[in-house]
């Protein structure tokens, strides 16, 4: 399970290469939130609260079968209100042109574009996720907390990672 981790440098150039405001969001709810791919592409529009900036992660699309809040930047809460004023999804939050809702093919399709525009190299959610984990690691956020957010144990992305630092 070696989880590789993008830097800040590499997050940066990251983000600021995508144009699309709805493939913006994408990623930074992947860097922000840890989410997992599964979880992203059934996100409803319902699953949003911008008042008090939460989205709910549906048990049904969880692997361990239960539903949590994930907390979300005043940033991100702000380019969600625009996207949901530029795009009305109806039911799910992110569709694409092709189906009412987004693929996980089309996600890493996404991913694949920014990845190699940006860093010269692909990159797939689980990278994101484990950025995620690490950043909040690094930041000194409990591990509980991380756990908690992200739904998963995190010791086996701490160990691969300082494991690779050496």
């Amino acid at each position: 399970m070696s989880q590789e981790c993008l830097s800040q440098e590499e997050i940066a150039a990251l983000i600021s290469s995508i144009d699309d405001l709805r493939d913006n969001i994408i990623i930074s709810l992947f860097l922000e939130t840890g989410i997992n791919l599964n979880e992203l592409t059934y996100l409803r529009k319902e699953d949003l609260d911008l008042a008090t900036r939460t989205l709910k992660i549906r048990k049904e699309t969880t692997k361990n079968k239960e539903e949590r809040l994930l907390s979300i930047s005043q940033e991100l809460a702000e380019k969600l209100k625009k996207y949901l004023e530029q795009e009305n999804p109806k039911t799910y939050l992110f569709t694409s042109r092709q189906s009412r809702k987004i693929t996980e093919r089309r996600v890493q399709q996404l991913l694949d574009h920014y990845s190699q525009k940006s860093l010269n190299k692909k990159i797939n959610p689980r990278i994101l996720r484990s950025t995620c984990i690490i950043t909040q690691f690094i930041n000194k956020i409990p591990i509980p907390e991380i756990e908690k957010k992200v739904g998963i144990s995190i010791q086996p992305y701490i160990y691969h990672y300082f494991k690779n630092e050496r």
